[in-house]
């Protein structure tokens, strides 16, 4: 039986019962309705039989049940779709409870993310830069996750720092791209706070990886107004931000 992936089960239930308790609160019957799913009754087992038997009989619930599992997220998802939208948000417990933080992912051009820092301060958020943040004795990766944990906006600036192509193209097929570290944590943020909660400040003609694509962004010129763009995304997602904030 040492097959059995049980620490994987146990991290996938609590996964499961974190996600539903954050969208629906720690009252919600989807909570029951996984418990049973993942830690169901075996009836006629006598107490007194082998430990091999209960993981028998364990093994062949949950392959039971896996599709059961798979159906109620199918429903969780329809419920969310109906149910929470950006406007069903109360902007006052929303900051009260995830806080005005914003993670500002940049590449070299230090003077667009000084502008993107000074306007956010300026409506009131916090703006967290890496490299500004202490160490702590960590790696990178170990920072960067630390910091990217508690926010709940980010702000990638795709500037052109890099030039790519594929190997087999000619050196003047190069087109300039972000920096590998924007795409990576550009990547992680979508995945982290979804879509919705991700504002990028792209550069005119840098590329964009190919599965980013119809996804819509902001461009940077000299002349737009990238701050009106970036202040209705925050104001989309539940931010209150006051009009004299804005003159």
């Amino acid at each position: 039986m040492d097959s059995y992936p049980e620490e994987q089960i146990d991290r996938l239930e609590k996964r499961s019962k974190l996600f539903i308790t954050r969208i629906f609160g720690d009252t919600s019957p989807y909570l029951k309705e996984v418990d049973e799913i993942f830690n169901p009754s075996f009836g006629v087992i006598l107490w007194d039989a082998p430990p091999e038997a209960h993981m028998r009989k364990h093994i062949q619930e949950w392959e039971r049940k896996r599709p059961q599992l798979l159906n109620t997220f199918t429903t969780i998802l329809e419920d969310c779709q109906l149910s929470v939208t950006p406007k069903d948000i109360q902007p006052s417990n929303f900051e009260e409870s995830r806080g005005r933080r914003v993670f500002i992912v940049h590449g070299h051009n230090s003077i667009l993310k000084q502008q993107v820092a000074d306007f956010l301060r300026k409506l009131g958020f916090e703006a967290i830069i890496l490299h500004e943040q202490a160490d702590g004795g960590r790696t990178i990766i170990e920072k960067f996750l630390a910091h990217a944990d508690k926010v709940d906006f980010a702000v990638i600036l795709a500037t052109g720092d890099d030039l790519g192509s594929r190997k087999t193209d000619e050196s003047s097929a190069a087109r300039l791209r972000a920096r590998q570290n924007v795409i990576l944590e550009m990547g992680f943020f979508i995945a982290r706070l979804g879509r919705e909660r991700v504002f990028v400040l792209r550069e005119r003609d840098v590329e964009m990886p190919s599965d980013f694509d119809g996804v819509l962004y902001t461009l940077y010129e000299a002349d737009n107004d990238w701050q009106a763009n970036l202040v209705r995304e925050l104001r989309y997602v539940g931010y209150t931000i006051e009009e004299e904030l804005l003159s």
